[in-house]
């Protein structure tokens, strides 16, 4: 959980952003060293990875 006491709303609410940014570059980092793992085909790979961020903005509601 990314939340800060005593912190006014906007740096709170761009600490979540920062802390969602970094999730998201985590999930897509394991999937590209999953993917070398694999040897998979690059093309596939940015398309499964295209689907997956899609699919995490719609869970979001962004």
């Amino acid at each position: 959980m990314c939340l800060a006491s005593s912190v006014p709303v906007f740096l709170t609410h761009v600490w979540q952003i920062q802390c969602w940014l970094c999730f998201q570059l985590g999930v897509l980092s394991l999937i590209l060293l999953l993917a070398l793992m694999l040897k998979w085909d690059p093309s596939l790979l940015w398309g499964c990875a295209a689907k997956f961020y899609v699919n995490l903005m719609q869970a979001r509601g962004i």
